[in-house]
């Protein structure tokens, strides 16, 4: 962890939760002025080439990366600017962490190379994963609102840009913080792996999403611990965006039908609703899908079990491996949580 500038993780909880809150409101006024655009992204790339300064390549490739994401936001319909800015502006604040340099990146977040069966055990995982988090999301459904279907209900028409802002760079973004940050700063053992889950839950701000958001970044955690590889859980995160996209954009499409109607016993593994046409709780559905639920979890347990021997033991000692919660990571947290109940309740 020598590669990292913060030295506290409690610093680190606010200031992620202070952009992600006052950043949003912030790129919401300035994304309405008729040159917050240009604005905007200007001062996200002259922050990267800030960093870069001392680098010709660093900031050739900030300038390139300014006259590629202008077009993006110029280009693409204005609901998604916001969350592509707000993602971009993660990506530099961990470039920041990095001292600016992409190479300890990489190298800090173990970011390697995978060979075939390795994308055999990821696609089998992300099914696995799905399935577990599809019945997680069902039950929440019973208490809360899904924000999710809502927010992305335009992205049929634009499904390309869908895939870059809601997919692709969020799966980056959040694996190079809640895996390859915060996992890695608590160490290797079951503190890491329940606080890096609950913080990635935290970090979504609905109770429908923090639910499904807590078991999925658990498992993450598990499969980088045991891998020691975070390209494992960027491709498993990616596939579950993905996932959630096509059946969001093309939903009445013969293959998301297909998807949608593999059921065991009447229980539909990718798309199950534990609720009749009336609004009533289906027990039959509930019991099903919780037995089908622990067998997911067993196959789980048995790749894992695989991947073990496939992998040498990972060993990492993190910078706070001895970390107690401070006034300032309570703090972060009751603003996610009171946030969270706002927008559920209010």
């Amino acid at each position: 962890m020598e590669g990292y500038r913060y030295n506290s993780f409690d610093s680190f909880w606010i200031i992620f939760v202070l952009i992600h809150v006052i950043g949003s409101a912030f790129l919401t006024l300035l994304l309405n002025l008729p040159v917050g655009i240009l604005v905007l992204n200007s001062i996200i790339w002259l922050c990267a080439a800030y960093m870069n300064h001392h680098r010709r390549a660093g900031i050739f490739l900030s300038g390139l990366g300014w006259s590629i994401t202008l077009f993006l936001f110029t280009h693409m319909p204005s609901g998604y600017s916001a969350s592509l800015a707000l993602n971009l502006i993660v990506l530099i604040f961990i470039l920041y962490l990095h001292y600016g340099d992409m190479k300890l990146v990489i190298e800090e977040n173990h970011i390697k190379p995978v060979g075939l069966v390795d994308l055999g055990y990821i696609i089998i995982l992300t099914g696995l994963f799905l399935i577990i988090a599809e019945y997680v999301n069902a039950v929440s459904m019973i208490f809360f609102h899904n924000y999710v279907t809502d927010s992305l209900g335009t992205i049929r028409i634009n499904l390309v840009y869908g895939i870059l802002v809601f997919a692709l760079v969020p799966a980056l973004a959040e694996e190079l913080l809640f895996r390859g940050y915060i996992f890695q700063r608590l160490g290797n053992g079951w503190k890491a792996i329940l606080i890096s889950a609950l913080l990635f839950s935290l970090g979504h701000m609905n109770f429908n999403q923090m639910s499904y958001a807590f078991v999925v970044g658990f498992l993450f955690a598990i499969v980088f611990s045991v891998t020691g590889n975070l390209t494992y859980t960027l491709c498993i995160h990616c596939m579950f965006n993905l996932y959630s996209l096509f059946m969001m954009a093309y939903g009445e499409s013969w293959l998301a039908e297909l998807i949608s109607g593999i059921n065991v016993g009447g229980y539909h593994l990718f798309y199950p609703s534990l609720l009749d046409s009336s609004g009533n709780l289906e027990k039959m559905a509930v019991l099903s899908g919780f037995f089908i639920f622990l067998m997911a979890v067993l196959l789980v347990l048995l790749m894992l079990h695989f991947l073990r021997r496939r992998y040498p033991a990972v060993n990492r000692e993190g910078a706070e491996a001895g970390w107690t919660p401070g006034i300032a990571f309570w703090l972060a947290t009751v603003i996610c949580l009171v946030i969270t109940v706002l927008r559920e309740f209010v």
